[in-house]
């Protein structure tokens, strides 16, 4: 098998072409979580709901952790909008919120396990923050959720997408 890894923002794609069938086998031997994972995905269309609350959903269990890659420029601030998201919480979640010097740090602080999920609730990272009202340019930041998300489920909106990374989505877009 020839395969190669290529480190994209702290996550490592695989890719690989085989050459004999006895080397997919061990792919298979590599890999078995893909294929006895059970498939328990809904699709379809379904009454719209409003957004989770960050602060209702993030209870600490898991890590948020964020970067300022801005320089600490920008009105509101990166940590402005990490203290304002994050107003309220109880020592728990306060406990479960860490800063970390760039967007690079982050998978470092959320390995992934075998399955593609972490500890961590999401990354975010602040790329760009207007300076003030005259500053046109739109807000730049990035989200970084698990690898291993893909739970759907439209009917109960219960989808790892509509847990984790809209609450904290809508959470910072109602700051800025």
């Amino acid at each position: 098998m020839l395969h190669s890894t290529r480190r994209v923002r702290g996550l490592s794609f695989v890719c690989a072409r085989f050459l004999r069938q006895e080397e997919q086998r061990r792919v298979f031997l590599l890999f078995p979580c893909f294929f006895y994972s059970t498939c328990n995905i809904k699709f379809g269309i379904a009454d719209p709901v409003a957004v989770r609350d960050f602060r209702g959903r993030f209870d600490g269990s898991l890590r948020l952790v964020w970067a300022d890659n801005t320089g600490g420029t920008g009105a509101p601030s990166a940590d402005d909008i990490i203290t304002y998201i994050t107003q309220g919480p109880n020592s728990k979640q306060l406990a479960g919120i860490s800063k970390v010097e760039t967007i690079d740090d982050i998978p470092d602080r959320c390995p992934q396990n075998f399955n593609s999920f972490s500890e961590c609730f999401a990354g975010l990272s602040f790329e760009y923050l207007p300076s003030g009202p005259s500053d046109t340019r739109p807000i730049n930041y990035t989200i970084l959720g698990n690898g291993g998300f893909g739970y759907i489920n439209v009917i109960r909106h219960t989808s790892d997408y509509e847990l984790y990374v809209l609450p904290l989505q809508w959470a910072v877009d109602q700051v800025t």
